[in-house]
């Protein structure tokens, strides 16, 4: 199998010029682009958290995101989390919000929840991970009961 016959010749010298000015004019484009527009940075270089929520049945997206919002977060994104079956109550979320919690913050955390849902099974606010608390109870909670 042959791509090229035996005796062509192309001349590559010749378009190397033309070449080189459409590599500049996009070099260039793309410095004036960056000046511009800037450069839209990821969550792994502006900062910010990320949480997995579950709840035992699927909520709505949009009310969960409007909660976030009025509980302070700075543009929260929510998205659905998971394809499997027992997936339904799993969500992502992101947020520009950075806030490594205090002490005294996760005892106000574990107070509110303690007076709302009682005492739990377990709970875990390691200072290595940052703003992750994992807290788990005998019964389920949903996401009516975590609100009140």
């Amino acid at each position: 199998m042959e791509i090229f016959k035996p005796g062509i010749r192309i001349d590559f010298l010749s378009l190397s010029k033309p070449f080189m000015m459409v590599s500049l004019l996009l070099v260039v484009g793309s410095w004036v682009a960056v000046a511009t527009l800037g450069m839209n940075l990821g969550i792994d270089f502006a900062g910010g958290s990320e949480a997995v929520l579950e709840f035992k049945e699927g909520i709505d997206v949009a009310k969960l995101k409007e909660d976030m919002t009025a509980a302070g977060l700075d543009a929260p994104e929510v998205v659905k989390f998971g394809i499997r079956d027992g997936d339904e109550g799993k969500y992502f979320l992101r947020t520009r919000t950075v806030s490594l919690l205090t002490e005294v913050e996760r005892e106000k955390v574990k107070g509110s929840l303690e007076s709302a849902l009682g005492k739990p099974k377990s709970w875990d606010a390691s200072a290595e991970m940052g703003n992750v608390i994992r807290v788990q109870y005998e019964t389920e909670q949903t996401h009516q009961s975590l609100k009140d």
